[in-house]
C-alpha cells in the first residue's frame, strides 16, 4: 500500500474546494497558483484543513502564499510553510518567518475513548496541553475539522466553539471556523521529540 493509498480518502476530501491542484504519482500535492491567505475566507479555510490533512497523513505540499493585509500566519506555523517566492522581490515575509517557525509535531492531537488530547507547543516558552472530555467541546472540534459556519457545528453550542476559538484550537477565518491541529498519525523518531 503506498502513502497516496493510506491518506487517499483525507485528502481527497480535503483537496476537492481547492482549486488548481495537482496529485502527483508519489502521493504528493501541488497547488499550482499562489493561495491569498485572507483574501477569501472559506478557501483560506479549506487551504488550512488540507494543509493540516497533508501533515497528519506525511503527504509533501508545495504552495506558494500571499497574505491579505490584516491576517495572522502565526497560528499556522505547524502546518506545512509555502514555499519562496520567485523572483526574491515577491518574497512574502510572513512566509518566511512561517519557514523559520515550522516545527513537525508542535501542535497535534491524539483520539481516546470519548475525549481528545490537544498539544500545543506553537510557542516553545508558553507550551500548553488540553483535554478536550466535555461532549460539546468533543463536537466543536471534530465539528469543525471541515470548514463549517460555527452556528453551524452540529451537537456543539455556541459557548464550546467560542472556548475553543479562545484558546486557538480553532481558526476563524470570516464567517468560516476550521480545526488547526492535525491528528497524529506518524510519530517522529525519537517519539518523544515532540
Amino acid at each position: 500500500m503506498t502513502r497516496r493509498d493510506a491518506a487517499g480518502p483525507a485528502i481527497a476530501a480535503a483537496l476537492a474546494p481547492v482549486p488548481d491542484h495537482r496529485l502527483h504519482e508519489d502521493g504528493s500535492v501541488e497547488l499550482l497558483r499562489p493561495v491569498e491567505l485572507g483574501a477569501d475566507p472559506l478557501l483560506t479555510a479549506h487551504v488550512v484543513r488540507l494543509l493540516r490533512e497533508c501533515q497528519a497523513h506525511r503527504v509533501a505540499v508545495t504552495w506558494r502564499a500571499r497574505v491579505r493585509e490584516g491576517f495572522d500566519t502565526a497560528p499556522l506555523h505547524h502546518l506545512p510553510p509555502p514555499v519562496p517566492e520567485a523572483p526574491p522581490e515577491d518574497a512574502c515575509p510572513q512566509g518566511e518567518r512561517w519557514r523559520a517557525a515550522h516545527r513537525y509535531g508542535s501542535f497535534y492531537y491524539r483520539v481516546g475513548p470519548s475525549f481528545l488530547l490537544v498539544k500545543d507547543a506553537r510557542d516553545p516558552d508558553a507550551v500548553a496541553a488540553f483535554t478536550l472530555d466535555r461532549p460539546e467541546h468533543v463536537r466543536a472540534f471534530t465539528g469543525a475539522l471541515a470548514p463549517v459556519r460555527p452556528e453551524a457545528v452540529e451537537g456543539a453550542p455556541r459557548e464550546a466553539v467560542d472556548a475553543l476559538l479562545d484558546e486557538g484550537l480553532l481558526l476563524a477565518s470570516g464567517a468560516y471556523t476550521v480545526a488547526l491541529p492535525p491528528r497524529m498519525l506518524h510519530w517522529p523518531v525519537p517519539y518523544n521529540a515532540v
